[in-house]
């Protein structure tokens, strides 16, 4: 699953899974300002997300009906993933709910392990999620910075399937959707629902967020904090629709609580010097800058914004190599060919400018199939 996250330029978000070990903070109630902002249409409760239509029954009743001697794990992923049943594509503009995916016949990551799941449960198998520890990659759009994390699921036989005693080395499946490269070793870590809860309601408030939709953000982030307030990470969210709002005293109030439940979180540094600065602190901005440097030497697109400030200031020599940044965890960032084709233009290379300009992530912006595993695996560890 793609997971979304937001570091703002001028403060910062992200999502993420919450470890159960974290002290509590404030009750999240007193954090919550609720006139101040509109409720608009479309703000969803949490049983809705997982919610099945008729179509969505029927569909599990035909794949029930064509089982035949295979395991009822399989015949999902298969009905879903490998044939021509659904053809389901891969979206990533919009976080969608399980039955909003099965309807468009596309989703993103977490979009489909939600729907994946509810079909999965509606068949009588056991679910559960693991994030990839590791893979988040940065993106940016605007003024913000988005984080992407990587989610899958489990999927085990139902229990009256299982004899007890014995083995069965297809008693449990990994499903994931654009598994990234060596996902098999990768480290995971196990995430509850009401976590993936929380990760979809954070994901639409960033996407609100990205489209200046400040009302709709905050009840997104108000409601992923009051349903799991143990995820850091809509705490970030809400500070930043607060700081957008001009509601500074709030948003670091917020952030501070955030740091009660992960003193180590490089975000929620990064957001509170930013409202610290906004607010003229600069000595108490400044001493949060030192700890944040000190856990995050190089932050996400330190590179990046070192070359555009670079070029901003003419220093780059005659016949600059190609710009080439990197996120503080080595993922190549998608904006580099817009920067290499403008130091080209620069450098007196029109041709190679444009060139370096054409967007060569496109695929990225359009409906495709997901690439889909399934795989055998062992028992999921306990949550």
């Amino acid at each position: 699953m793609k997971h979304l996250s937001i570091l703002l330029l001028a403060a910062a978000l992200t999502s993420g899974c919450a470890s159960l070990d974290k002290p509590a903070g404030p009750p999240v109630a007193q954090l919550f300002k609720d006139s101040a902002f509109a409720r608009p249409e479309g703000i969803l409760a949490a049983q809705d997300i997982f919610a099945l239509t008729p179509a969505m029954r029927e569909y599990v009743a035909k794949v029930r009906q064509n089982m035949s001697s295979r395991n009822a794990h399989e015949a999902l992923f298969e009905a879903l993933y490998r044939r021509d049943m659904l053809r389901i594509e891969y979206d990533s503009e919009i976080t969608r709910t399980a039955s909003q995916a099965f309807e468009a016949r596309m989703g993103n990551c977490l979009s489909l392990v939600i729907m994946t799941a509810a079909l999965a449960r509606e068949l009588g198998l056991t679910v559960q999620y693991q994030r990839i520890t590791g893979e988040d990659t940065w993106s940016r759009s605007g003024t913000l910075y988005l984080n992407n994390g990587h989610v899958n699921l489990v999927l085990g036989k139902p229990s009256i399937e299982v004899r007890p005693g014995t083995y069965d080395r297809a008693q449990f499946v990994t499903i994931d959707f654009l598994p990234p490269a060596d996902a098999e070793k990768l480290e995971k870590e196990p995430i509850d629902e009401r976590t993936i809860v929380a990760m979809f309601m954070n994901n639409r408030s960033a996407e609100a967020l990205v489209q200046g939709k400040l009302d709709a953000a905050y009840w997104w982030a108000r409601n992923a904090m009051e349903y799991e307030p143990s995820f850091v990470h809509s705490h970030n969210t809400l500070a930043i629709v607060y700081q957008r709002q001009g509601m500074l005293t709030e948003s670091e109030t917020v952030l501070r609580a955030a740091l009660q439940r992960d003193p180590r979180s490089t975000v929620t540094l990064f957001n509170l010097v930013q409202v610290l600065n906004d607010q003229g602190r600069k000595e108490e901005a400044l001493a949060v800058k030192a700890e944040l440097e000190r856990l995050e030497p190089q932050p996400p697109f330190d590179y990046f914004n070192l070359g555009r400030k670079a070029m901003d200031e003419r220093r780059l020599p005659p016949r600059t190599r190609p710009v080439r940044a990197r996120t503080g965890t080595g993922a190549l960032l998608p904006r580099v060919p817009f920067l290499d084709g403008e130091s080209r233009l620069r450098d007196g290379r029109p041709e190679n400018g444009r060139q370096a300009y054409a967007p060569r992530d496109e695929q990225q912006h359009h409906a495709r199939r997901p690439r889909s595993v399934c795989r055998e695996a062992g028992p999921p560890p306990p949550v």
